[in-house]
């Protein structure tokens, strides 16, 4: 797998298919058009997004390039408010579990947080959801609160060490706001719907 990179608007397709790929058998899972579309919108600037390897058996067409394959997706936002930082997506892609991913998102996760200057990460996820309820408490997340199906953990983070990431990206432009707007409108008409 590679490094994580922020994701372009190339990234949106790949992204809502790993959405719905990571998370259809997850009760409670995040891939509604709104959702999609409010990921799109309003959250694109903080997508990160790992590429899946090349097949290097497979003819690779100059078009393949522009719709990549992903391994998986992290979405750390801030939270000032409240003190932290949160988590809003975390999906690793069937074909790449099992590899540790999970583990390398929420350290890049964790990581991005302290960049972001917090020391807390908090998120929320599905009780239904047993794998990644495993993984956030292996990694010594705390349940904060019940609610319903959804569980919110939290965890404070070591004393922030400096790290190789880039600082987290500006607000989007103008132009990458306009773009996000027809990328959300061909999304919610459905011609960017997943396959």
């Amino acid at each position: 797998m590679g490094e994580l990179r922020p994701a372009s608007s190339l990234d949106w397709r790949a992204f809502a298919s790993l959405l719905h790929e990571a998370f259809r058998d997850v009760p409670g899972g995040r891939t509604d058009r709104a959702t999609l579309a409010w990921y799109c919108r309003d959250v694109g600037h903080a997508l990160e997004v790992l590429d899946a390897d090349a097949d290097p058996r497979a003819a690779a067409p100059l078009c393949a390039s522009l719709r990549p394959r992903l391994a998986g997706a992290v979405v750390v936002l801030p939270r000032p408010n409240e003190g932290c930082a949160w988590l809003e997506v975390l999906a690793v892609a069937s074909h790449a579990r099992g590899r540790g991913l999970g583990h390398r998102l929420l350290s890049h996760a964790e990581a991005r947080a302290a960049t972001l200057g917090f020391a807390r990460l908090e998120l929320n996820v599905d009780a239904r959801n047993h794998p990644a309820l495993s993984l956030y408490e292996r990694r010594g997340y705390r349940r904060l609160a019940e609610s319903g199906h959804g569980v919110r953990y939290g965890r404070e983070l070591p004393t922030p060490v400096p790290t190789s990431l880039p600082p987290p990206r500006d607000p989007p432009t103008t132009a990458q706001r306009f773009t996000r707007k027809v990328l959300f409108r061909l999304l919610r008409v459905g011609e960017l719907a997943p396959s």
